[in-house]
């Protein structure tokens, strides 16, 4: 979940390691309150709300792909697409 502050549990030494932005990079740009969004501004985690049916992706299959919609709205910060949920194509895991 993007910008919420890591817990005193976390290992903040890989924080912008590999394609996370979390915490101050120079060269990224990234302010202090940017937690675990990747270097595209996406998130590392999301939280779905209960009145909301989650279809999980396939495996090996990107969200962004699954899910046309998803990057707008965590990069718009939750205020584009907000129905990106609803969305989907047939890369989704249907249980047999």
């Amino acid at each position: 979940m993007p910008n919420y502050a890591p817990t005193k549990l976390a290992t903040t030494a890989l924080f912008g390691m590999g394609n996370d932005a979390s915490a101050r990079n120079s060269m990224l740009g990234v302010d202090q309150k940017d937690y675990y969004i990747s270097t595209e501004g996406l998130a590392w985690g999301i939280c779905i709300p209960s009145t909301k049916v989650w279809e999980w992706p396939k495996e090996w299959k990107m969200i962004t792909d699954v899910y046309p919609d998803f990057k707008d709205w965590v990069t718009s910060g939750g205020a584009n697409n907000t129905d990106w949920i609803s969305n989907h194509n047939n890369d989704i895991y249907v249980k047999p």
